[in-house]
């Protein structure tokens, strides 16, 4: 059966987009008495995925129109059904065109009914496999992310987990900003998003020069340990 859906759809693609995109009761009917032989299930088939696609481009209003063409295919197959007739019979086709054009208010009022149930159908349907698909992508670009690091860490979620005022010296590109946050903010908690952000690559630390966000502590040590007659020249040792 899907072989025979796939040989369909190959050989009457054309025809079943142009008759989707046809609008109005004469339309249909003059299109399908041409093409008699997309009075069938897999016209239904191809249309209802035509519509996802269309859904999830954002295309409504083409979306809508194939959505009427289908439930058309879907109607006329199911009264061919009741006559115990193939679809494809062109009487079958005319009368059901008559027919349904001169139907009671309350039917053609069903009909639109179902033609509105089934856009929204796609509608959601469309808007799940978009956010499947994102979903899909957002972890693909996050394992590449995280592969790309250093240290393993994802660096767009590092960046977004920085406090305010450490993002925007990060915006900024400028290790004078930096520098002033890491005086200002807890030490732990700096050196603790610093080392994340080291962990992700998005700060290289130059390894031939020290850390520049301990070099005001290295300096208050070197004060602290330097003895008050530093300054004294020592005199030379005597020879023995």
């Amino acid at each position: 059966m899907l072989t025979m859906q796939r040989d369909f759809f190959n050989k009457y693609d054309e025809d079943m987009k142009k008759y989707g995109q046809q609008r109005g009761f004469d339309a249909s009917e003059k299109f399908l008495l041409d093409n008699p032989h997309l009075a069938c299930d897999f016209t239904a088939n191809y249309l209802t995925l035509e519509c996802l696609n269309l859904g999830m481009e954002f295309k409504d209003e083409e979306m809508c129109t194939m959505a009427e063409q289908c439930i058309i295919v879907q109607y006329l197959i199911e009264l061919a059904k009741t006559l115990n007739m193939p679809p494809t019979n062109t009487s079958v086709i005319h009368n059901f065109f008559r027919k349904f054009k001169a139907a009671d208010p309350s039917y053609l009022k069903m009909f639109r009914s179902e033609v509105e149930a089934f856009q929204d159908r796609i509608r959601k349907r469309a808007k799940d496999k978009r956010d499947a698909a994102i979903a899909e992508m957002e972890k693909e670009e996050r394992e590449k992310r995280i592969a790309a690091s250093p240290g393993g860490v994802d660096p767009q979620e590092v960046y977004e987990s920085l406090p305010e005022k450490m993002r925007e010296a990060f915006d900024s590109q400028e290790v004078s900003q930096l520098q002033k946050v890491a005086e200002e903010m807890d030490k732990e908690e700096f050196s603790f998003h610093l080392q994340r952000c080291i962990a992700s690559g998005l700060w290289v630390p130059d390894a031939n020069k020290p850390n520049a966000f301990e070099q005001g502590d290295q300096s208050d040590q070197a004060e602290k340990e330097q003895p008050d007659d530093a300054t004294e020249t020592p005199e030379p040792k005597k020879d023995r």
